[in-house]
């Protein structure tokens, strides 16, 4: 597999502002749960470094976009909140031990991350929000998320080897996905491997998106999902990637802050 979305060439920020914005890349897609992913793959979904109060991933404004609406979970209707609750909790019931990690099995996931790469290296804010189930933004929102994406877009070239790998999730429908690509940057040659996390499922519209506000109950299962015997191999191999990317270049030591910034994280622990 080697996808390659590469198109925006210009734009440039002084040094100091390109590390400083770089680090919103290494943040996890989801993380947005944090999808986000994705706090993506920018998972996990997950290479993550500190964050910093001067700004957020692209996908944690989204998810912010979600919360500031009133959409997602909280406005399900009385009824249906107390039949959840009702319900015996997911994780409870969900093994993913029963079930493979699959890389690129699922052409709709696949399509997935690799919008939500087109929209960070394009600035598109609309084509983000759509990735997360968001169909409408005000003029003012969509002008302050493409002004936060054009600063991480100033320091990144592109991204390559897009994949998505996949393991069945609790509910019909539903996965737990592990977003990878490498971002490369505009001051090296060297790419950085990313693997973030997240929650896809389909839409009433039988559309797949990324959770952007997931519950407690499906963060345990992401969790779950990362001690999954192929997925946590999958998260060991990418953080020796990440460390050994890292070592290898004195550009991504500015950014991750040394080799081991860039830590796969599930559900807060560091795998």
């Amino acid at each position: 597999m080697n996808r390659r979305i590469n198109k925006r060439t210009g734009g440039g920020l002084p040094d100091d502002g390109i590390r400083r914005y770089a680090r919103f890349m290494v943040l996890p897609l989801a993380a947005v749960v944090l999808l986000v992913l994705v706090r993506l793959l920018d998972p996990a979904p997950a290479g993550e470094a500190p964050a910093e109060s001067a700004g957020q991933t692209a996908a944690e404004t989204a998810a912010e976009t979600l919360e500031a609406e009133g959409t997602g979970a909280e406005t399900d209707a009385p009824e249906a909140a107390a039949e959840s609750k009702a319900a015996a909790p997911l994780s409870e019931s969900y093994d993913p031990s029963a079930y493979e990690l699959q890389q690129d099995a699922v052409p709709e996931l696949l399509a997935l991350v690799q919008s939500y790469c087109e929209a960070k290296e394009d600035c598109d804010p609309v084509l983000l929000a759509r990735v997360f189930g968001v169909d409408s933004m005000t003029e003012e929102e969509e002008a302050a998320q493409r002004e936060k994406m054009e600063l991480v877009e100033a320091s990144v070239k592109g991204y390559e080897n897009i994949s998505c790998y996949s393991i069945e999730g609790p509910e019909p429908d539903s996965y737990v996905i592990f977003p990878y690509f490498e971002i490369r940057f505009r001051e090296t040659n060297v790419r950085m491997p990313q693997l973030t996390w997240g929650y896809a499922r389909k839409g009433a519209d039988g559309q797949y998106y990324i959770e952007a506000k997931a519950d407690e109950e499906i963060q345990a299962c992401i969790a779950l999902a990362g001690q999954q015997e192929d997925a946590a191999r999958l998260i060991k191999q990418v953080k020796q990637q990440q460390q050994a990317a890292v070592e290898s270049d004195a550009y991504l030591q500015e950014i991750y802050g040394g080799a081991a910034a860039s830590e796969v994280v599930i559900e807060g622990k560091q795998e």
